[in-house]
Parts: C-alpha cells; structure tokens; sequence
C-alpha cells in the first residue's frame, strides 16, 4: 500500500517538489541577507535561558529537510497532492512577508569550541534571521498533521502517527537547543503551520 501511495501521480510529486523547493530557498536567503526594514531582536523566554546550548542537536535540526518531501509521497490522489502543495505555499508565503514586512533575529549564542559536523553547517549557513516565525516549527506541525490525516486505511497508522509527532517535538526542541529560534518564533510558527493545515484539510 506504501508503494502505491507513493508511485501514484510520481511525475507531479517529483515536479512540485522541484518547483517547491527552489522557489523556496530562492525566496528564503533573499529575505535572509537582504533585509528590508530594520530587523529586530527577538527576546530569549525563561525557558529559552534555562536550556543548555547542545551542538549535536543539529543532526535532528537538519532532519526536517529530508523528512519534508516524504509528505507528498503519501498523498493518493492529484487533489490531495495539489492540496499539500498549497498548503506549503501558503505556509511560505506568510512567513515571507512576514520576514519581509517585519525582519527579526535573535542574539544567537554559538559554541565556538564544537566539531560537530551538522552543527557547523547549520552555524555557517543558516543566519539567525527570519526568526520569527519559525518555518522549522510551522513544517514540523504541518507534515505531522498532513501525516495524520495522509494514513487513513494503513495497518500501522496510530505507531506511524506518533513517530511523527515525537520527530515534530524534537525537531522544536532541537532549534532550541542549537539557538536558531527562542520559544516565541515557534509559537508562532506553530501557529501557521497550523493554520495552513486547517486550510487544506477537507482535500486529503
């Protein structure tokens, strides 16, 4: 049943997720490093200061890059296909203007002494801009949920459900732990990844 959920409409998966995610980044680091208003920092909660900081934590920071995809390959029909798409658009796009219209970052603590590999890549390549809100947060509730509601019909779905919400808890904490984001940046993309989901729901 996996197989079949993921060979059908193969071509337009594929399409979408090329479209999708060039478009994406191409948008993303514009907005990143080319600020158009003044960028404001965005203040660390108790619990973002009771946190340790924790490098390898990028490992799982990173994961949500290849677990994105996965999502469009459980979806059965053309309707539903197209519908995650939206939904990932809509999700982008208000977090674009939101990073456009108001640019935030945080005050990003950075373990200088580490060697881990994930962690330096995250730390060279990610800048802690468009902080809020936090995209990683809003993917991880909206693939979660999109999962949920992907796996009507498979044998295993209450253990595969679970899985992917204790990935979406990890993924919020370990932005956390490696000082990407501070809680309010995923408050509020929690929020819109909810939102986008609430959006497409009736289509899958």
């Amino acid at each position: 049943m996996l197989w079949e959920r993921w060979s059908s409409e193969w071509r337009l998966k594929a399409a979408l997720s090329a479209l999708l995610t060039v478009a994406f980044w191409l948008v993303y680091y514009w907005a990143e490093r080319r600020p158009v208003a003044h960028v404001l920092i965005v203040p660390a909660s108790a619990l973002d200061r009771a946190l340790p900081l924790v490098p390898v934590a990028a490992w799982i920071y990173l994961s949500q890059f290849a677990t994105a995809p996965l999502i469009l390959c459980l979806a059965a029909s053309r309707r539903a296909v197209l519908a995650v798409a939206a939904g990932v658009a809509l999700m982008a796009s208000f977090s674009f203007l939101a990073y456009f219209l108001l640019p935030t970052t945080i005050d990003r603590a950075v373990a200088a002494t580490s060697t881990d590999a994930a962690y330096g890549l995250v730390v060279g390549w990610d800048q802690p801009r468009n902080a809020c809100p936090s995209l990683h947060a809003g993917f991880a509730i909206f693939l979660s949920a999109c999962a949920w509601a992907l796996s009507r019909g498979f044998r295993h779905r209450a253990a595969g459900v679970a899985a992917f919400w204790l990935w979406a808890l990890a993924v919020l904490l370990s932005t956390l732990l490696i000082r990407q984001h501070v809680a309010i940046d995923l408050a509020a993309g929690a929020v819109v990844g909810a939102f986008s989901f609430w959006s497409i729901r009736s289509q899958l």
